[in-house]
């Protein structure tokens, strides 16, 4: 057998373990909805919120509530993926998938809990920090996701890193820095699980 062959036959089973270990309880749906959340949210905030610059715990209170619902949302299709395939294999996939994305989430809180509490002053750094730190849990969870769910991943950290540029001054608070981050991250994850984790089922 040629060395051609043999890396042609590797391909194929490296290629055909991976679809076998490809985490599919994101669905494009869902996820596209806590994009449109985001948005509506935003909308929402000015007439809630007022000036959140002086109430640095309404403005977290605020998105915590709206990252819940979203959570929520999530992982009720987690729930019903499971029971439509309770395979022991897509069980532990689902508790992989919800591992990789704790520690990012167990900062999150951790930053969030400390500025609030010792440097309310630089809450508007707040945005960015939370896309960088969502970003990095995306590539976390890349390995368990097709491959372009990376752009996701790079998208909400150029979005955070621009968010701490920018989101300072008359900008800090804004609700469209957060839909902008969130909002259109969330899109973008629903299109391509749309395209490559659902049309390959």
């Amino acid at each position: 057998m040629e060395l051609k062959d043999v890396a042609g036959e590797v391909a194929a089973l490296r290629s055909r373990f991976s679809s076998f270990t490809t985490f599919r309880g994101y669905r494009s749906h869902s996820v596209g909805l806590t994009g449109f959340l985001g948005f509506a949210a935003a909308m929402v905030q000015a007439d809630y919120l007022g000036q959140p610059s002086g109430h640095l715990a309404n403005y977290i209170n605020f998105w915590v509530g709206v990252a819940l619902v979203n959570l929520f949302i999530i992982g009720a299709e987690f729930w019903y993926q499971w029971t439509q395939a309770p395979t022991p294999l897509g069980q532990r996939l689902t508790v992989l998938a919800i591992q990789k994305l704790v520690p990012s989430f167990a900062a999150g809180a951790v930053i969030t809990a400390t500025l609030l509490l010792q440097e309310p002053e630089s809450g508007w750094m707040l945005p960015g920090l939370w896309s960088i730190l969502f970003g990095l849990g995306v590539f976390s969870s890349a390995s368990l996701l097709p491959r372009p769910i990376r752009w996701v991943g790079a998208y909400y950290l150029v979005a955070g890193s621009f968010c701490l540029s920018v989101g300072k001054g008359e900008l800090a608070f804004s609700p469209w820095l957060m839909a902008g981050t969130f909002g259109v991250g969330q899109i973008l994850g629903a299109v391509i699980l749309q395209r490559t984790n659902e049309t390959d089922r």
